[in-house]
This record gives C-alpha cells, sequence and structure tokens, in this order.
C-alpha cells in the first residue's frame, strides 16, 4: 500500500487528501501539537478504528457532507450517521474522564 505523509496543514490540505484517497493512497496527517496538547490527536490514535478515524475527520474537521463520505467508505448513510455518532460519544466519554467538561 502506498502512503503519504503530509506535515502540517495549508489551505491544499484537504484537495491533496482528496487526490491521494482517491488513488488509492493511504494518507497520514501530522501537524506541529504534540499529542499532550492535541487532545483528538492522542484520543484517536489510541480508541477509534481507522474508518471511524476517516469518518469523523471528514466530518468534523473537513465538513465532508454524509453521503460523500458514504460514497468514499462503501458504507450507507445510515452507518455513516451511526459510527459518527459512536465515535462523538467515545469522544465525549473520553474527555469526561479526564476532566475536560463537555
Amino acid at each position: 500500500m502506498k502512503k503519504l505523509l503530509i506535515l502540517g496543514t495549508s489551505t491544499g490540505t484537504r484537495e491533496i487528501i482528496n487526490y491521494a484517497r482517491e488513488k488509492g493512497v493511504y494518507t497520514i496527517v501530522t501537524d506541529d501539537r504534540s499529542p499532550e496538547v492535541s487532545m483528538a490527536k492522542m484520543w484517536a490514535g489510541r480508541t477509534a478504528g481507522e474508518t471511524d478515524r476517516i469518518l469523523f475527520v471528514g466530518r468534523y474537521w473537513f465538513a465532508c457532507p454524509v453521503e460523500e463520505l458514504a460514497r468514499r467508505t462503501g458504507l450507507t448513510r445510515r452507518a455513516v450517521h451511526m459510527r459518527i455518532f459512536r465515535t462523538r460519544e467515545r469522544l465525549r466519554a473520553y474527555l469526561t474522564e479526564r476532566g475536560y467538561g463537555v
């Protein structure tokens, strides 16, 4: 499997990621925040599956429509909604455990 590592983010990052995924390239995006500072990064790396991370980040970071996420992952719209809901609940529990009021 081909992999692409993107260091940092910019205005063109979304287009690069979308193009790479369309070509079947596994993408990894990193920024200058440590896991101790980036709670979502630390959480995502330990508890969510790859598909759940793609759905969650796609929906809330890149504002992708559910229909597009369903098409890209091969899931139904209902399955995408449910996985995003469950991922959001896991994130809420994780942050609450660590004293972050959500």
